[in-house]
C-alpha cells in the first residue's frame, strides 16, 4: 500500500517586539506510490535491427507488435505500486502580532522535491535505467519561496474639525509580497525529418547536455532565457542524458496591495471601501518558456527559432474597487 511518511524538528522564539521566530526541517517521504509499467516495451534499438525491418518497405521496421516480448500486443500496462518521492525543506518565519496598530510576517522556504512522475498514471518501462530515467526535479519544485504579508492601522486624526477627522482616520494598508523559483522544465526533442532517435516507440529521446543550461539571473534575456548550447542531439540508437526535468523556468516577484477606508455609520454598522491592485508595480513577469527542439539530424544544428525564449508572462497590474457594508 502507499504510505507516506513525516517528519520535523523545529525550534521557536520570541525575539522581542511581540515577534516570534519559528525555525524548522520538514521531511516527507512516499513509498509504494502507483504507477504504470509497461511489460511490453519494445526494446531499445530493436527498429534498427534487420530481422525487424518490412521487406515490402526497404529502410522501414515491420510493427513493432511483431518483436515485443508478447508478439502480437502493443504496450501491456501493470499496475505497479513501485515509485518514490521524497520532500526536505529548511522553513523559516517570523511572525508579529498585532499590536501598535501594526502586524506582520515573513515566510521563507528553502526547499527540493523529487519524484520519478507528478501523478498516479506515469508510466515506465525497464528497456531503459528506470531510476536514471525518470527520477528527477519534482514538476511542482520550488527551491525558493518568500512570503511576506503586512497589515498597518494608520494612526486615527486627531484634527478638532469632525469633517477632518472622519476622512483622514480608519484607515489601513495591507500588502502580499511573493518571491518564488520557477519549476523545473524538460526539453523536447524532435528532428526536420521525424528521424525515429531511439529505435523504439516505448522510450522518447532526451537531449545530450553537456553543461548547465540555467543562467545566472543577470544573463537571462527574453530571447534567450536559458543556455541552449549545451542541449544536443543524441546519436541514433540512444536517448541521451538528460534528466526528466532540469531546466528551471521563470519564478514570480509580485506584490499585491490594497487601502481601506472604514466609515463607522450607527448601532454597529459599518461600511468599508477598498482600493486593490494586483502586481501593483506593474512587473513584468514571464510565465511560459519554449523548450522543444528541432533538430536537423544531417547537420546537427537546431532550427527552432525561439527555442529558449520567453512564450507568455502573468497577468499586469489590476485594479479592483469594492464596497461592503457589514450589520
Amino acid at each position: 500500500m502507499p504510505m507516506t511518511m513525516n517528519y520535523s524538528l523545529g525550534v521557536q522564539q520570541k525575539v522581542g517586539f511581540d515577534t516570534i521566530v519559528d525555525i524548522a526541517y520538514v521531511g516527507t517521504l512516499a513509498r509504494h506510490l502507483p504507477s504504470y509499467l509497461d511489460i511490453n516495451a519494445e526494446p531499445i534499438g530493436a527498429d534498427f535491427l534487420p530481422e525487424n525491418q518490412d521487406p515490402t518497405k526497404p529502410g522501414s521496421p515491420l510493427p513493432s507488435s511483431f518483436y515485443r516480448p508478447v508478439i502480437g500486443y502493443n504496450s501491456i500496462y501493470q499496475l505497479s505500486n513501485s515509485q518514490t518521492s521524497n520532500y526536505n525543506a529548511l522553513q523559516v518565519s517570523a511572525q508579529r502580532r498585532f499590536t501598535r496598530n501594526f502586524d506582520f510576517g515573513v515566510a521563507y522556504t528553502w526547499s527540493k522535491t523529487m519524484d520519478y512522475g507528478d501523478s498516479d498514471a506515469a508510466i515506465y518501462t525497464r528497456v531503459v535505467p528506470v531510476r536514471a530515467y525518470n527520477y528527477s526535479l519534482a514538476g511542482f519544485d520550488v527551491p525558493q519561496n518568500l512570503i511576506v504579508n503586512l497589515l498597518y492601522d494608520l494612526p486615527k486624526s486627531r484634527w478638532d474639525n469632525a469633517i477632518a477627522r472622519n476622512v483622514l482616520s480608519n484607515w489601513q494598508v495591507s500588502g502580499i509580497g511573493t518571491f518564488q523559483s520557477g519549476v523545473p522544465n524538460g526539453v523536447t526533442i524532435t528532428t526536420t525529418s521525424g528521424e525515429d532517435i531511439t529505435g523504439t516507440t516505448s522510450v522518447a529521446p532526451r537531449a545530450v547536455v553537456t553543461g548547465d543550461p540555467n543562467l545566472p539571473r543577470g544573463k537571462r534575456t527574453f530571447a534567450q532565457y536559458f543556455n541552449t548550447s549545451v542541449i544536443q542531439l543524441p546519436q541514433v540508437g540512444t536517448y541521451g542524458n538528460a534528466p526528466r526535468l532540469f531546466v528551471r523556468g521563470p519564478g514570480i516577484n509580485n506584490w499585491d496591495l490594497a487601502l481601506v477606508k472604514i466609515i463607522p455609520l450607527s448601532h454597529g454598522v459599518t461600511m468599508q471601501l477598498r482600493g486593490e491592485a494586483y502586481n501593483a508595480f506593474n512587473h513584468t513577469q514571464f510565465s511560459a518558456i519554449d523548450t522543444t527542439t528541432i533538430f536537423n539530424p544531417s547537420t546537427g544544428a537546431q532550427t527552432n527559432g525561439e527555442f529558449g525564449q520567453v512564450t507568455a508572462a502573468r497577468d499586469p497590474r489590476q485594479l479592483q474597487l469594492a464596497g461592503r457594508i457589514t450589520f
